[in-house]
């Protein structure tokens, strides 16, 4: 039966479950995208680095992907997992989304909260373009956008809240970029990872490190590392993908 025979009612309910966080069939674009990435990783171990500005397709393949997650889930189950968060971001604070990508989650943020303030940075000039691009259509006059890699993030004490969502992972020195996130917050602010969800430790032969995958003892373990000295983690039922991870200086 296609969408076409189906009734009102039943066309709707449909175009839901596409929609769905429970939806896996936007990664399936990832196995082209594989493909094609191989010649440029080749070359990149032989004469050097690879990055996301050499293969644009790449920086969409994600927002498509976790695009219905961040629309669904963002606002009535990630911030909350934050108690007393929605509050505060009514009254107004300083919110920062480090590894902003096209701004996608902040941009909602903007709009839910117009009293407080926003800032997303990435390493992707395509990227931060595309967030630009996205606040102006939307009009929206609480947010800004930069291109700056995490590990030159040198503020102090600036944010009550910083956001990573699927960047710290593939960060080339994540023990670095965790301590500038950690120095970036105010003394009482909040640190909201949200990351691959891996076994609790890896096999020491396997092949994924911290780059594309890492279990949770390590993140754990470099968040500590950086200063956080109260750390939650948190599953969401309809995320089978990942962990939130809700870190504080003290």
């Amino acid at each position: 039966m296609t969408v076409l025979e189906l009734d009102a009612g039943k066309a709707e309910a449909f175009a839901e479950r596409m929609l769905s966080v429970l939806n896996m069939a936007a990664f399936t674009q990832y196995i082209g995208l594989l493909g094609s990435s191989e010649q440029g990783g080749t070359d990149s171990y032989r004469h050097g680095s690879h990055c996301f500005e050499q293969a644009p397709r790449r920086q969409h393949a994600p927002v498509d992907a976790s695009g219905p997650n961040v629309d669904a889930s963002l606002l009535d189950q990630i911030l909350p997992i934050v108690p007393g968060l929605d509050v505060l971001l009514r009254r107004g604070i300083e919110v920062l989304d480090r590894g902003c990508g096209h701004g996608r989650a902040l941009c909602l943020m903007a709009q839910t909260f117009p009293q407080s303030s926003f800032t997303g940075y990435d390493f992707s000039k395509h990227g931060i373009t595309g967030a630009r691009e996205s606040a102006e259509q939307l009009g929206l006059t609480n947010i800004n956008f930069a291109v700056l890699d995490v590990a030159e993030l040198a503020e102090v004490e600036r944010y009550d809240l910083i956001c990573t969502f699927d960047a710290l992972h593939g960060q080339a020195a994540p023990s670095e970029a965790l301590t500038n996130i950690m120095r970036a917050l105010k003394p009482d602010g909040v640190y909201l990872m949200r990351d691959l969800r891996a076994p609790l430790r890896l096999d020491p032969g396997s092949t994924f490190g911290s780059g594309t995958l890492w279990g949770s003892a390590l993140a754990l373990d470099l968040l500590a590392r950086a200063g956080f000295s109260h750390v939650e983690l948190h599953q969401l039922a309809q995320d089978c993908q990942n962990y939130y991870y809700v870190a504080r200086k003290s």
